[in-house]
């Protein structure tokens, strides 16, 4: 069994059997994990999300969002950036680097700062920039 310390530097290699015990309890052996929004909610506009950068991209594309090449201020990490117009939403897919994992992130259209609802593309209410991020972040395995 993986110690909680193990599991708290690591939340990529949690096992589904422990990563289902985390949905329902917040953490893995008594340690906090952030445990992806992907396998709570399950979908991003409608669209099933899928466990790899490129599972998801294909799916974004095959519901018609089509990527755009984006890479961030530093330079240090490039992904596709997908637009749902009719919520006003933008899905980044980003292929992770030194300081984040691989994953997909929603964002308002209008502001592209603003983390949103995947399911509505609304902005959350009254709730902390931590809980936004775990629920408009999905981790993806790498390619």
């Amino acid at each position: 069994m993986a110690t909680a310390n193990a599991v708290a530097a690591s939340p990529l290699t949690i096992p589904m059997a422990e990563a289902a015990a985390t949905i329902a309890t917040g953490s893995v052996n008594g340690a906090a994990v952030g445990v992806s929004a992907a396998i709570v909610s399950g979908n991003i506009a409608g669209i099933a999300v899928k466990n790899s950068v490129s599972a998801m991209r294909s799916a974004l594309s095959e519901a018609g969002y089509v990527g755009q090449a984006i890479t961030n201020l530093k330079g240090t990490e490039s992904g596709t950036q997908h637009v749902i117009p009719h919520l006003n939403m933008i899905v980044r897919v980003m292929e992770g680097g030194a300081n984040h994992p691989p994953r997909a992130v929603t964002n308002s259209l209008a502001n592209p700062n603003q983390l949103v609802n995947p399911a509505t593309g609304k902005p959350f209410a009254n709730m902390s920039k931590a809980e936004q991020a775990s629920r408009s972040h999905f981790t993806l395995s790498p390619e």
